[in-house]
Parts: C-alpha cells; sequence; structure tokens
C-alpha cells in the first residue's frame, strides 16, 4: 500500500510550522472473512519539506519514525480502505511556484501545502522589492 500524507512540523522555538509532504509505504495482507488489512513494515519512502534543509529534515522523519509509525503490524477495517481507495481528488492541479501540483491548505496555520508528482521541487518565486536592483 502506498499514501500520501500532508504533514506540519513545528520545530521547539520555531514560530512558524513547516508544511509537507510524506509518502507511506506498507505490506499488506488482506482477511475477506474478518474484513481486516494488516500492515506491516510501514516505512517513510519519500519526504518533501520545501522550506528544511537536509538535517532538519532528516530529524523531522526520524522524529516521525519514531513517534507516528507503528513498531508492531497493525490492522486497518478492509471497508475503511475500499471507502477511501476508489475515491477520485476532487482537485485539478494548477501552477505552484513554477511546477504543477495539487494545492492544499493547512487548516490551522492556513499555509498552503503543494503535493507534486514524483515530489518535484517547487520553483521560489523572486520577490522584487521596490527601490533595489
Amino acid at each position: 500500500m502506498i499514501a500520501l500524507a500532508a504533514v506540519s512540523y513545528m520545530a521547539t522555538g520555531a514560530t512558524e510550522a513547516a508544511l509537507g509532504v510524506i509518502t507511506l509505504e506498507a505490506d499488506t495482507r488482506v482477511s475477506l472473512d474478518e474484513r481486516l488489512v494488516d500492515m506491516r513494515n510501514v516505512t517513510i519512502s519519500e519526504s518533501n519539506f520545501p522550506s528544511l534543509s537536509r538535517e532538519q529534515l532528516r530529524e523531522v522523519v526520524t522524529q516521525l519514525v519514531a513517534d507516528a509509525l507503528p513498531e508492531e503490524d497493525s490492522a486497518i477495517a478492509l471497508d475503511r480502505v475500499l471507502e477511501n481507495f476508489d475515491k477520485q481528488i476532487p482537485f485539478k492541479r494548477k501552477t505552484f511556484e513554477g511546477a504543477k501540483a495539487l494545492v492544499f491548505q493547512c487548516d490551522k496555520c492556513k499555509g498552503k501545502i503543494p503535493i507534486t508528482k514524483k515530489m518535484k521541487e517547487t520553483k521560489k518565486k523572486e520577490v522584487k522589492v521596490p527601490g533595489e536592483d
């Protein structure tokens, strides 16, 4: 199973949350009789937090692995998986900082979270200040 998740991360002492996307992967086994999907070996295979340095990104992923990923096998209802599996994204890709992306807004901080194909980097727009050359 592969899943994308939008994540906000607030570092100690930071004034703003860093917004990003992680890709989770897990081995699965389905029990039709019990209507359960067992997930094993859940890992973060990709991560993209455009505002963080490589070292900060390493810290975020390490913390997510320690705090958020299950250490043991876990199960989820098959109906819940199927309910979300066939959903189509009701959004269209838009150009965001030079890359086509699905753009979501964080409910908490109101920041924009771009989800690009293959975690493509966006290009930050240069802000021109009047009077500076």
